[in-house]
């Protein structure tokens, strides 16, 4: 769940990377062509008014008179040489950033679609959690349901061995308890009379046996504080 999410957090930084380089070289590619505009401008020829020399001359005769000064023909040839050079910058200007553009829109859309991908994964990672959620809840149910069936159960057979004497029960619960069902001998006792339970565990004749019994009924006790009050402690021989 937290890889999951870190997943998303980093899929939400590069799309928010991506689309500030964007917006960047956007205007980027806007400030550059206002550029090339202003210095298209500038490489205008500029028509210098001519120089006052002094006194004008006296008209000449029509034979000797020339036509007034234009533009030469090697200006004008490289004026629009600097042009069709400025075009051909700006083309290959327009052209990389188109390259860089195509490759942020890529990126852009791997990364929506890595955060897309994210998100359906959290929603059935969440589809899940509450799936087990539901699963662990209805064990619980159960496990409380048990618990209160087998209670009973041994209410029942704790009155049973409470209406035996102490030599017939004793044996019984020591088979029981020797072939791997201690537990379920001390749940017995435990709900059994307290001085009847302590001539039981008397009658099993197994000291150690009935010592690991009694820490089994404290166990049960400790968990269950409205347990029956004193502790069971086994009669003492002669």
């Amino acid at each position: 769940m937290k890889n999951f999410l870190i997943l998303g957090l980093l899929a939400m930084l590069l799309f928010s990377v991506s689309a500030a380089m964007s917006l960047w070289l956007n205007q980027s590619k806007q400030q550059a062509e206002e550029k090339d505009k202003d210095k298209s401008k500038d490489d205008k020829p500029v028509a210098k008014a001519p120089k006052d020399a002094g006194p004008k001359e006296e008209p000449k005769p029509s034979g000797a008179s020339k036509s007034p000064e234009g533009p030469s023909g090697a200006s004008l040839e490289t004026t629009a040489r600097n042009l069709r050079d400025t075009e051909e910058r700006n083309a290959q200007r327009a052209a990389r950033l188109d390259v860089v553009v195509r490759d942020l829109q890529t990126q852009r859309e791997a990364t929506e679609a890595a955060l897309r991908q994210v998100m359906n994964e959290l929603k059935s990672v969440n589809t899940e959690t509450t799936k087990l959620d539901a699963l662990a809840n209805d064990l619980k149910q159960k496990m409380v349901t048990f618990e209160a069936g087998e209670k009973k159960n041994i209410d029942k057979i704790a009155s049973m061995y409470d209406a035996m004497a102490p030599e017939a029960a004793g044996p019984i619960l020591k088979q029981m308890a020797d072939t791997g069902r201690i537990d379920m001998a001390a749940k017995i006792l435990v709900q059994m009379n307290q001085r009847k339970a302590a001539a039981v565990l008397e009658a099993m004749n197994d000291p150690p046996l009935a010592l690991s019994i009694l820490s089994k009924i404290q166990g049960l006790r400790a968990a269950t504080p409205t347990g029956n009050g004193a502790p069971i402690v086994p009669a003492q021989g002669p």
